[in-house]
């Protein structure tokens, strides 16, 4: 038994296989991949989700909190909140942020004033929201996040601070900067606010309107500036307003590019499904968009996704097992049956929406 600095003092610490953990274990060490990347860090309470992703990662044996792994079990997961207790909460708090940036958007609609500081109090609770700890359960809120408390620029907008903090955090950005780009997010679509189609809104961003509103607010710094109005520049210069292309973008644009696109793709239906826009984000990340940000935010997409629930095309529900490389749209799922379908072969099912798990 060995002795790890933890959150608690030193921990005592037991090597312990992948497949011999049981959720409510506590990491006493991070868990790393070969080539020494941290997959989960020091501290982290184990969920049946990460327990999934370190199989998935063939992580063989990882060291964990002696006294935890000595525990009876059933006391372990009963004093324990579950997963779906954790993404619930996630999930309500979501919803009470929307709720609040929805009405600090109407002060943006009735005076033609942005309350900077209203909404930097929403800046501050996703940022402590987003903690790598419960990156897992943040996200799994985030994909199955598709109610109406309001209407849709508050939810884009909250959905997109979101994901784009969590990019920021992969990227290793400081504290600042990803309070940065969390405010740029929530700012990205201001000048929207008097448009009334939905496709329009998705498609299209009022940049006079924008410029307008920024020009008269103070306390936001010109790195947020830039990433509000260089949002829909890409990479080949294919974008706008200006047609700027690679390191002319600034990083909190290329963040909020990516999250911007994926959230108005991936819930433009009535169902939210994120499946067909990873396939998307894989094809532009090569020309379209930065390719580091596209693969990071591919790869946290990925690993919230395996083991939730889907409905597929044939009415069957089941469970991702395993994304195939070529397609990730097309992966392995097994029903409740306990048939196990490739999508990428079987090409007649296809799956028609993520379920939530409430």
């Amino acid at each position: 038994m060995l002795l790890i600095e933890g959150r608690h003092g030193c921990m005592a610490a037991k090597l312990m296989p992948v497949d011999n953990l049981i959720p409510g274990m506590i990491l006493a060490d991070a868990a790393l991949s070969l080539n020494g990347k941290v997959l989960l860090g020091k501290g982290v309470d184990l969920t049946p989700r990460h327990i999934t992703l370190l199989i998935t990662w063939d992580v063989q044996s990882v060291f964990v909190d002696s006294t935890e792994a000595e525990a009876e079990p059933v006391e372990t997961l009963t004093e324990r909140p579950t997963e779906s207790l954790e993404c619930l909460a996630c999930l309500n708090e979501q919803n009470e942020i929307v709720q609040t940036v929805g009405v600090n958007f109407d002060i943006v609609r009735k005076f033609d004033i942005i309350p900077v500081a209203q909404i930097r109090n929403s800046v501050q609770l996703i940022c402590s929201a987003i903690s790598p700890v419960h990156s897992f359960e943040v996200m799994n809120a985030l994909l199955i996040n598709q109610a109406t408390l309001t209407d849709f620029i508050p939810r884009h907008s909250v959905m997109v601070a979101y994901f784009s903090g969590m990019i920021a955090h992969q990227l290793k950005w400081s504290e600042a900067d990803i309070a940065g780009v969390v405010m740029a997010s929530l700012l990205h679509d201001i000048g929207n606010l008097s448009m009334h189609s939905i496709d329009d809104l998705r498609t299209k961003t009022d940049f006079a309107k924008t410029a307008a509103l920024l020009k008269k607010t103070q306390g936001l710094s010109n790195q947020v500036i830039l990433g509000i109005v260089q949002h829909r520049e890409r990479s080949d210069g294919g974008g706008y307003p200006t047609g700027a292309q690679g390191d002319k973008i600034h990083p909190y644009a290329r963040v909020i590019g990516v999250a911007d696109f994926f959230h108005n793709v991936a819930y433009k239906d009535t169902c939210n499904n994120p499946f067909p826009v990873l396939d998307t984000l894989t094809a532009g990340m090569f020309d379209k968009f930065d390719l580091k940000i596209c693969m990071i935010f591919i790869g946290q997409i990925k690993n919230s996704l395996l083991n939730n629930r889907i409905m597929l095309s044939n009415g069957k529900e089941a469970q991702i097992v395993f994304f195939n490389s070529s397609a990730y749209s097309l992966p392995i799922v097994k029903t409740l049956d306990g048939e196990f379908i490739d999508l990428s072969k079987n090409t007649n099912i296809h799956i028609a929406k993520m379920i939530s798990p409430f």
